[in-house]
């Protein structure tokens, strides 16, 4: 995790900047971003598997994302101010909203999306990555009022320390 010596006042500056598409950030509640590592390809294969279930039911299919839409967050834990779940379900009324943002967030205000999926490893109840997968995460959602919030585990055969 690199923190940059970029300081944002608002979550609205934050969306406006010029952060490299290519780069996986987060907003802290004190104005720090930090760009987070790659996630990783089992992660990404369950999520993938995750959001083509999803696209044969839920209709239109643009309203199902994987990772390309952000959620602004209360800070909890590790002081983060936005979420990019590994999958999500829109309302349609996200999408015409999001036009008005640079990024595709969904911001405080409007109404919370209809399903939240986080891809997460295995780990120890006092590993950083349990309280924020499992604690952290989950309380943000619920407090942003996501109906439906799945943590989803996944048991590869690489073991994690």
């Amino acid at each position: 995790m690199t923190v940059t010596s970029v300081r944002y006042k608002t979550y609205e500056d934050y969306l406006h900047s010029e952060l490299s598409p290519d780069g996986n950030f987060r907003l802290l509640s004190n104005g720090e971003v930090i760009e987070l590592p790659p996630e990783d390809e089992e992660n990404i294969c369950i999520a993938t598997g995750l959001l083509l279930a999803l696209s044969k039911v839920v209709k239109p299919q643009r309203l199902v994302r994987t990772a390309a839409t952000e959620i602004q967050v209360r800070p909890w834990g590790d002081g983060r101010v936005n979420r990019l779940p590994d999958v999500l379900v829109l309302r349609p009324a996200h999408i015409e909203l999001i036009k008005t943002v640079q990024k595709s967030t969904v911001l405080f205000g409007m109404t919370a999306p209809v399903f939240v999926a986080e891809v997460v490893r295995p780990g120890g109840e006092s590993s950083a990555s349990y309280c924020r997968d499992y604690e952290w995460k989950r309380q943000q959602y619920q407090d942003s009022e996501i109906p439906e919030y799945w943590t989803v585990t996944a048991i590869g055969s690489r073991s994690l320390s």
